[in-house]
């Protein structure tokens, strides 16, 4: 009985929080590896927005879903580091380069926890593959993190979700207008 009791606490936590949120339309696609299966698993990452206009990752995985956090001074360079790894593919196509470069750690100080979500640029079998590597650390909790690896024929998928989250904040701005009548 007092596990139910703590599950109802965490849940109507889990929905107050989320309240003040709205999730970007759309999705990208990514896969991580299943360390006890041997195998890659194919998932999907989502973005999603708060009152402040940070926004956030979450990568849907079995139980877990890590989910990091940027505040939103750093969209437009989280994007041209995206932008920056179709580039690198090309060169590395080209040159047959077996590379693994950083291509930004945007890291967000929170007190002493430290939320972060570092990419880079991936390319094996002299060029032929070519991944942007996703490392998500959760904000809640640092020991829940997230290994994605995005194809680069993906990476506009996610583009196209993050050049959403302005449009998507003016959204919940004005729900918020709307239901602050509610008094």
């Amino acid at each position: 009985m007092k596990t139910l009791r703590y599950l109802v606490i965490a849940l109507s936590i889990a929905t107050s929080v989320f309240a003040q949120t709205r999730t970007v339309e759309g999705a990208a696609k990514g896969r991580i590896y299943n360390e006890p299966m041997k195998q890659w698993v194919p998932t999907e990452i989502e973005v999603y927005v708060d009152l402040k206009g940070n926004f956030y990752t979450v990568v849907l995985q079995r139980i877990l879903q890590p989910r990091g956090m940027l505040p939103k001074e750093s969209l437009p360079a989280f994007i041209a580091a995206l932008e920056k790894s179709k580039e690198w593919a090309n060169k590395a196509k080209e040159g047959e380069v077996e590379i693994t470069k950083s291509l930004g750690d945007f890291a967000t100080p929170e007190g002493l926890i430290l939320h972060d979500i570092k990419l880079n640029f991936f390319s094996a079998k002299k060029g032929k593959q070519t991944d942007v590597i996703m490392l998500v650390t959760d904000f809640d909790n640092r020991f829940k993190n997230a290994e994605v690896y995005i194809a680069v024929e993906d990476v506009d998928a996610l583009i196209g979700v993050l050049k959403r989250v302005q449009a998507t904040y003016k959204e919940l701005l004005e729900q918020k207008k709307k239901s602050d009548d509610f008094k």
